[in-house]
C-alpha cells in the first residue's frame, strides 16, 4: 500500500501496482488490520497522519531521501512494517 507517494517507477521495481490509500482515516484503517502488511509512505504525509491520531505503532524497515523531478522537491518516503496481528500490548489506532 502507499499513502503519500505514487511513482511508477515503485511499480515497476516491485513488480506489480500497489495500491494507493485514499486518504488519512484509510491508512489508519489499514494499520488495525490484523495481518502482515508494508506501507510506503512520504514522510511529511506520516508526520501529519500522528499528529492528528497519535503514533501508529509500525516499524520502519527503510526509508529513502531523493528528489521529486517532476515536482522540483525533495521527498522522503518511508516503508513501515504491519506486522502480522495485534497483541496485548499493542495499541488500536481510533478514529476519532
Amino acid at each position: 500500500m502507499t499513502f503519500g507517494y505514487g511513482e511508477p517507477t515503485l511499480n515497476f521495481y516491485i513488480g506489480r501496482r500497489i495500491e494507493p490509500l485514499r486518504d488519512e482515516e484509510a491508512v489508519v484503517h489499514w494499520v488495525n488490520e490484523l495481518r502482515p502488511g508494508v506501507l510506503i509512505i512520504a514522510r511529511n504525509a506520516l508526520a501529519t497522519i500522528e499528529r492528528q491520531y497519535g503514533p501508529l505503532g509500525l516499524r520502519e524497515i527503510a526509508a529513502k531521501k531523493g528528489l521529486n523531478y517532476s515536482k522540483g522537491k525533495v521527498l522522503e518516503v518511508a516503508a513501515l512494517l504491519r506486522p502480522g496481528g495485534l497483541n496485548e500490548q499493542q495499541q488500536t489506532i481510533r478514529t476519532p
